[in-house]
């Protein structure tokens, strides 16, 4: 198996974040994933295992993973905005019409 591209190493700040974040129930089902993802990743936790203990896709793992390492932790924290967002922040409709007002 190759070796990982995108190590995670939480700093000692950024560990306590997640864990204070973890902890206090107030996180969207994303959020609090993407934490736990972290965690389990800087605990040098194999991508299968965390697979199975989140019930996530391996795709979700190493995005996470590669948010954090070229973005730092609130990249990897935070939603990346869809398409259909973007869309209709632009002023366009779900089939790419732009609205008019």
């Amino acid at each position: 198996m190759p070796a990982k591209k995108y190590l995670v190493t939480l700093t000692t700040e950024e560990r306590q974040a997640l864990l204070k974040l973890t902890s206090s129930g107030e996180l969207s089902v994303r959020k609090m994933k993407r934490a736990q993802i972290l965690l389990k990743a800087d605990e040098n936790w194999k991508d299968k295992d965390i697979i199975a203990a989140l019930n996530t896709s391996r795709s979700t793992v190493e995005r996470v993973r590669k948010r954090y390492v070229e973005g730092g932790l609130d990249k990897a924290l935070k939603a990346r905005r869809r398409k259909a967002e973007h869309d209709l922040a632009k002023g366009h409709d779900f089939f790419g019409h732009h609205i008019t007002s």
